[in-house]
């Protein structure tokens, strides 16, 4: 199994199969986030979903970076897109965050139109 730091975004590689967390360690999880707490350090770990035959890159969708309401979607599907192309707005504790294209490509689909509410991790677009 496959996991990623959010907050630094290293990839870690775990063994298989249900392991217990080491020794003092505090575990909980939120959805699909696990927060770690372990010798003074904390973790906010997801598990990777990945494509098949896909580089690191492109491993993910673009995925929700916390819970809002989309206020504005910025591009089409079918659109082409290069890195740093503002695609929606989300709204969260009152302020507007741009969610822009993580690489260059086509915009392949859009799973959330303008006043739709996202969770932490909710798939916002696919770009191939």
């Amino acid at each position: 199994m496959k996991i990623r730091n959010l907050s630094t975004g290293t990839l870690h590689e775990l063994a298989p199969g249900p392991g217990e967390p080491p020794r003092g360690a505090r575990v909980v999880r939120d959805g699909s986030v696990v927060w770690v707490w372990h010798r003074g350090e904390t973790w906010r770990l997801a598990r990777v979903v990945e494509k098949p035959g896909a580089s690191e890159e492109e491993e993910h969708d673009l995925r929700a970076p916390m819970p809002g309401v989309v206020a504005r979607v910025l591009a089409e599907e079918g659109q082409e897109v290069v890195k740093g192309t503002p695609l929606l707005v989300l709204t969260a504790m009152k302020m507007e965050h741009e969610i822009r294209s993580p690489r260059p490509g086509r915009l392949a689909k859009l799973f959330r139109a303008a006043g739709e509410r996202v969770d932490l991790g909710d798939p916002l677009a696919e770009i191939e």
